[in-house]
């Protein structure tokens, strides 16, 4: 437990999170659980933006994962996730970008499987 009594998450800087909803535990703690439903099928949902006719669908997802995973702490799926961004943005060979997502995934799993014990 932190000091505000927040559960220790695995992947997490819980200390980052309250900050950032202003130390209200009850609001992390509903944001944390949606954004481990909304995480669960990243891999499924970048692989469909980029199917997309929008040529800019996989970088919103990972921009939107990245923005996400900074507000409630989770350092290294954000950071995964901003290289993704990046390699989208500049186009990179899509071999990079199977590299990076499946980073991404990587950097999910053990925050998403921490957030199953929330609730």
């Amino acid at each position: 437990m932190d000091e505000q009594g927040f559960p220790q998450i695995d992947g997490l800087d819980t200390a980052v999170g309250l900050q950032n909803v202003v130390g209200n535990a009850d609001l992390y703690r509903k944001i944390l659980l949606r954004f481990r439903d909304s995480s669960l099928d990243f891999g499924v949902k970048f692989r469909s933006a980029q199917a997309d006719e929008d040529p800019n669908a996989a970088l919103r997802e990972a921009h939107t994962l990245k923005g996400l995973a900074a507000t409630l702490g989770a350092n290294t799926v954000q950071v995964a996730a901003q290289r993704l961004e990046a390699a989208c943005r500049e186009g990179a060979a899509e071999q990079e970008v199977n590299q990076l997502l499946g980073n991404v995934v990587s950097a999910l799993l053990p925050v998403i499987t921490a957030l199953d014990a929330l609730g």
